[in-house]
């Protein structure tokens, strides 16, 4: 197994130079939207079924992150494009790159708004800066705009009490639960 992810990751990061790198001279093929949907299908097979090298985890992860952003700059109206970028942001969260990952759950709702998870990936902003990075006044920020932008939408009461949450001091939280209040 380690073999195989180590040589996919390869095959990665040769796909990755091919679509990343400088100006590539015209005799060079520059690989198609289809071929790099496949190298991202495969990368992201190999993330699910993995159960090897953490570190080789860890390069394929990064590998699918830096191919998708790279996908979508070259193929931004791609039907895909939205849906890779979300999940380039659960894979950078999965690798504790939580920038990266709040940068790219942003793009997915600003530039995709019509994609059916891109509220998810603005509560998923304001959840990261919570959960990960306990950052109570930018969590706040992204709850709020969350509950303004889609009020009626199925993670509204969850936003609504993790925005309590975050609004609240430690110390009166700590009252809240020890006289019962909190719920």
């Amino acid at each position: 197994m380690k073999n195989r992810i180590g040589g996919l990751s390869g095959l990665a990061l040769f796909l990755l130079l091919a679509c990343s790198g400088p100006e590539a001279p015209t005799q060079e093929r520059i690989p198609s939207a289809a071929e790099m949907k496949d190298s991202l299908e495969h990368l992201a097979g190999l993330l699910e079924e993995a159960n090897g090298d953490v570190i080789d985890l860890q390069d394929t992860a990064r590998a699918l992150v830096t191919l998708s952003k790279d996908f979508v700059s070259k193929f931004p109206d791609d039907e895909n494009a939205a849906s890779i970028l979300f999940r380039a942001a659960d894979v950078a969260r999965g690798l504790r790159e939580y920038g990266q990952a709040i940068e790219l759950w942003g793009k997915v709702w600003r530039s995709y708004s019509d994609y059916e998870r891109a509220p998810d990936a603005l509560f998923l902003q304001g959840f990261t800066f919570d959960a990960d990075l306990r950052d109570a006044a930018n969590a706040q920020k992204y709850y709020q705009l969350f509950l303004q932008k889609f009020p009626e939408h199925p993670l509204a009461a969850q936003a609504e009490q993790l925005l309590q949450v975050v609004s609240e001091q430690p110390e009166e939280l700590i009252k809240k639960f020890q006289s019962g209040e909190a719920q």
